[in-house]
């Protein structure tokens, strides 16, 4: 039997629906979609992580529902998810291709 689908809440404060949120700031941002099983899957991680990462330091730590906000997600180049970006304050960014394990994700964001 299937599991049902976890419920993805992208109604917080990390929630990001413009560019404008990280426009000139150093962020790490996931790109998620409540459909797909492996956003669900991934998730509640990257919660875990906001939430650790929350007051420290001057990253900004975000989230985008592709969902809702397809367009945001197209300009940033993003064509699978879940996708996990570093958005540098020049604009310039870098899409994170390692392993979607919890270490995996969480590694390379907390050595910044």
């Amino acid at each position: 039997t299937p599991r049902p689908p976890r419920k993805m809440d992208f109604s917080n404060e990390f929630t990001l629906t413009s560019a404008d949120a990280w426009q000139g700031k150093d962020a790490f941002v996931s790109f998620m979609s409540p459909g797909c099983p492996h956003c669900q899957k991934a998730h509640p991680q990257w919660v875990q992580f906001e939430n650790e990462r929350k007051g420290k330091g001057s990253k900004l730590i975000g989230e985008v529902n592709c969902g809702t906000s397809p367009d945001l997600c197209g300009s940033m180049g993003i064509v699978a998810v879940p996708s996990f970006v570093h958005i540098k304050p020049d604009g310039s960014h870098e899409l994170y291709n390692g392993e979607r394990t919890e270490e995996g994700i969480r590694t390379p964001f907390f050595n910044y």
